[in-house]
C-alpha cells in the first residue's frame, strides 16, 4: 500500500489526473513482464492516510515495535527482517520479545497497521493473492509492503 500509494498520490496531484492506477511491473522475460497492481480509490486513499498517520504518530512517541513474523530457516531470519537493513543488530529471539510486547498499551499504535479486509476486487489486500508461474516452475507474484523498521516491519 505505501509504495504504490505514495506513487498513485503523486501522479494524481503533480499530472491533475481524475482516475490512477498503481502497477510493480515485473521487467524481465523471467517474469513475463507482468504486473500486479490496482486502481487508486478514495478507501485506498483513506487507508494510506491512516497508515502514515500511525506512522508518524508512532515515530513521535517514540514506538518502534518489532513484529519478525515467522521464522525462514532458508535464509536464516525472520519474514519481515529479510531485507531490513538493521536485522544484523537485532537480538537473534526477537520474535520472542515481540510476543511478550505485544500487549504493552504503548503498543496499541500498531492496530491501525493491521491490514483490514477489503471488499473492492484487485485491491492492496489483495494484491498478494495474484501470482504467476515461470518457466523455471517458481511462482511470483507482488510483494508486501512492510513498515515499522528498523526492528522490524508490518504491513
Amino acid at each position: 500500500l505505501l509504495q504504490l500509494g505514495l506513487y498513485a498520490e503523486a501522479a494524481s496531484a503533480q499530472l491533475g489526473a481524475s482516475g490512477v492506477s498503481s502497477e510493480y511491473w515485473m521487467v524481465n522475460t523471467s517474469a513475463g513482464f507482468a504486473r500486479f497492481g490496482y486502481p487508486w480509490t478514495p478507501s485506498h486513499r483513506d487507508r494510506l492516510i491512516d497508515v502514515l498517520t500511525t506512522i508518524a504518530d508512532g515515530i513521535e512517541a517514540g514506538v518502534f515495535a518489532a513484529i519478525p513474523g515467522d521464522w525462514q530457516s532458508f535464509r536464516n531470519t525472520y519474514d519481515n527482517c529479510a531485507y531490513c537493513d538493521f536485522a544484523g543488530v537485532c537480538p537473534r529471539d526477537r520474535a520472542e520479545h515481540a510476543d511478550e510486547k505485544a500487549d504493552a498499551p504503548e503498543l496499541a499504535v500498531r492496530v491501525a497497521l493491521v491490514p483490514k479486509p477489503n471488499p473492492e476486487p484487485d485491491t492492496a489486500s489483495n494484491l498478494g493473492t495474484t501470482s504467476k508461474k515461470l518457466a523455471n516452475g517458481a511462482e511470483i507474484g507482488p510483494g508486501r509492503c512492510q513498515i515499522m523498521c528498523p526492528n522490524g516491519r508490518t504491513t
